[in-house]
């Protein structure tokens, strides 16, 4: 079920006894404004104007159309394909984002491509894509207020999380970005969370979790924030080695003989009382 703004909101269902897919709008009040019969179960509706458009991936080479008007009406109906079909031999994991200017963003990111579609259907990188020089783990692809997207990843085997900024023609925005991205921070193995952009400023915020093993036991994790953008990297009146919490971390190693570590942190300097209980609640 997704809102439609000024019209309604709109979902899809299959009739009882039919293997017919169909779209309904309905208003606030529930009544049905009108139906549409589908030629199949769309995987996400995205809104554009005054249409919705409903798609549905093939192995993530070709995307399935279909643009409706508020009235109902079918303004088009056809099938996109991102890559060769040659370059991405069999399925594979990918993220799909509508573009603001009517065009998709496409990450293919077991095969590490990039491909953006215009709304006419050309392609902005050719029939290859564009080859991103790193393996892509964890990913987040966020389109901005421009056309253009920023690509976000943990690029293995160090797990360095990278950033690139591209337009809406799919270039890199300004002079900030290598081709092989930006480094986010100035450690590896780190484990991207999340990403969010912020269309007001025009930059993103980036989490990532970083953990500390001894052993082949994680100690602690740590979790970090950076602001990224086209003139910034980092986060402003932050200093990264002050502790703004109190924590306490697991025991290592553990099981133990005789002895063990627990590490722990205070935002600031104190006395510190630390009781250690058993099982059965004796200290």
């Amino acid at each position: 079920l997704d809102y439609w703004q000024g019209q309604g909101w709109l979902y899809i269902d299959r009739a009882s006894g039919s293997d017919m897919w169909r779209a309904n709008l309905i208003d606030d009040d529930l009544n049905i404004r009108w139906r549409r019969e589908l030629d199949f179960n769309p995987a996400q509706i995205a809104f554009h104007d005054t249409t919705a458009v409903m798609f549905w991936i093939n192995g993530w080479t070709r995307m399935l159309r279909t643009e409706i008007g508020a009235s109902s009406t079918i303004i088009r109906s056809d099938s996109l394909f991102f890559f060769d079909r040659e370059i991405l031999n069999g399925t594979t994991s990918g993220k799909l984002q509508m573009a603001s200017d009517g065009g998709w963003w496409l990450l293919a990111d077991s095969y590490s491509r990039l491909q953006k579609i215009r709304s006419d259907g050309t392609k902005v990188y050719g029939a290859n894509g564009l080859v991103i020089p790193d393996r892509i783990y964890r990913n987040r692809l966020l389109p901005d207020t421009e056309g253009g997207a920023y690509l976000i990843w943990e690029a293995g085997p160090v797990r360095m999380v990278k950033v690139i900024h591209f337009d809406t023609n799919g270039d890199k925005v300004g002079d900030n970005y290598p081709d092989d991205g930006l480094d986010i921070f100035d450690s590896g193995l780190m484990s991207l969370e999340d990403a969010v952009y912020d269309p007001n400023s025009g930059n993103v915020w980036v989490t990532a979790e970083q953990s500390v093993s001894s052993n082949g036991d994680v100690v602690s994790r740590e979790l970090w924030v950076q602001l990224v953008g086209d003139n910034v990297v980092g986060v402003p009146n932050v200093d990264p080695t002050r502790v703004y919490d109190f924590s306490l971390s697991p025991a290592y190693p553990n099981p133990f003989n005789a002895t063990t570590t627990i590490p722990f942190s205070l935002p600031d300097r104190a006395s510190v009382s630390l009781r250690i209980y058993d099982l059965n609640g004796r200290l």
